[in-house]
């Protein structure tokens, strides 16, 4: 009887299927295994393309109206607060596995709870004070920083010979603290070295979960066209690479279909809208280009309307909410190169636009191009894997792994 395949998924996050296009020479080992594997270059990302709502489909296969992530951040009756692996309604692809006897590996990946791995590893932007309810995968610099494993029932961390633990405190003296960004960097690679020492130590994990996270944030703050952001990319390349030789060295390389992909692509912005100055009696979040608003039966008034639309802000629709909130909350994306910003201190009261403080950004209609993504599959099962949208991910893999439903 033939073994039962295994899976890698990593996210890359902000792999936008633009940006990679454009950007052969820093993609060296990714365009060398589509070719010998399958891609899809215009994947389709969650409605609305932000972080949290495409990681809840690559993990379910659902919509956002099914598991509950609308946003990044979520309404609790309230005001919005931080959405995490509780608020997932359902079972994601981690927990069928684990359900189904196989050993699950989770290192990074947001979103899958503590207890539907064997090892786990919460996202290292989950451990940083955050910069903002609006931008909550951004780290601010301060303290308490930490990335940890915090299960490890297969020995996985003995095999890594740096240790986890790490902090960027705001108690050292400021010459010597570690940037945020230093210090998720560092963390996105030594999530890839763990991931190596699950697939390839005497337990190999059945399903390994990874993320590369800091492409996203330094695309935030610089803009795909940049030399920082293309080198944070080419980064993440050859983190990729080194994995594939550790499982080619161990002799594992055969055992696993390696699914790799973004959960949204991002654009240029050049002007910031400030929903303070418009919304101020109303709880509202914001992620990017997305915008949501908690209305209540309260539809928004005329004024709000009126500037709304001088701005090329359009209703988002309620497909993508659940049930409960579909008459309490109005979604809305930006224009093409506008986004939402919490408006600074300095800005008068009145203004309602202004220079952006991040640069590129994510969640515009589900119909704009820029948010697209890119999925390539290598290794054993590979031609049978058509991803067309972000959760077609999840059903490959409940495929491939013989997951009941």
């Amino acid at each position: 009887m033939a073994s039962r395949r295994k899976i890698i998924l990593i996210l890359i996050d902000s792999l936008g299927s633009r940006f990679f296009a454009e950007n052969p020479t820093r993609f060296p080992f990714l365009n060398a295994i589509s070719r010998n594997g399958k891609c899809n270059y215009d994947v389709r990302a969650a409605t609305p393309g932000t972080s949290l709502p495409g990681r809840a489909a690559l993990l379910t296969g659902r919509s956002p109206r099914d598991t509950g992530i609308y946003g990044n951040a979520l309404f609790n009756g309230t005001a919005f607060r931080h959405g995490g692996p509780a608020d997932v309604r359902g079972n994601t692809i981690a927990a069928r596995a684990r359900l189904a006897g196989l050993t699950v590996a989770s290192l990074g990946f947001g979103l899958v709870a503590p207890d539907d791995a064997d090892v786990h590893a919460a996202p290292w932007w989950s451990h940083m004070p955050m910069a903002g309810m609006t931008t909550p995968k951004v780290p601010a610099n301060g303290e308490g920083s930490e990335t940890l494993v915090l299960h490890d029932r297969i020995g996985v961390t003995d095999m890594v010979v740096e240790s986890i633990p790490f902090t960027q405190s705001a108690q050292r003296e400021a010459a010597t603290q570690l940037h945020a960004h230093f210090v998720g960097l560092l963390a996105d690679h030594r999530m890839f070295r763990l991931a190596g020492a699950a697939a390839c130590g005497p337990q190999p994990a059945d399903l390994i979960l990874i993320e590369f996270d800091m492409t996203d944030i330094i695309a935030h703050f610089h803009g795909f066209d940049s030399e920082v952001t293309r080198s944070v990319f080419a980064q993440a390349d050859a983190a990729v690479g080194r994995l594939f030789d550790q499982l080619e060295h161990a002799g594992r390389l055969d055992d696993y279909l390696v699914v790799i992909c973004g959960d949204h692509g991002q654009q240029p912005v050049a002007t910031a809208i400030y929903p303070d100055s418009l919304l101020a009696d109303r709880p509202w979040a914001s992620e990017g280009a997305t915008l949501h608003v908690v209305v209540n039966g309260r539809p928004l008034d005329g004024t709000v309307l009126s500037h709304f639309e001088a701005l090329g802000i359009a209703p988002l629709g309620t497909a993508h909410l659940p049930v409960e909130h579909e008459n309490g909350i109005a979604s809305f994306v930006a224009a093409p190169g506008t986004s939402f910003e919490p408006k600074p201190a300095r800005v008068p009261a009145d203004q309602i636009t202004g220079e952006p403080s991040i640069i590129s950004t994510h969640g515009y209609s589900p119909h704009d191009p820029s948010d697209r993504t890119v999925c390539i599959a290598h290794g054993p099962g590979a031609e049978d894997i058509d991803i067309a949208c972000l959760s077609d991910v999840a059903h490959a893999i409940a495929r491939t792994l013989e997951l009941p439903q």
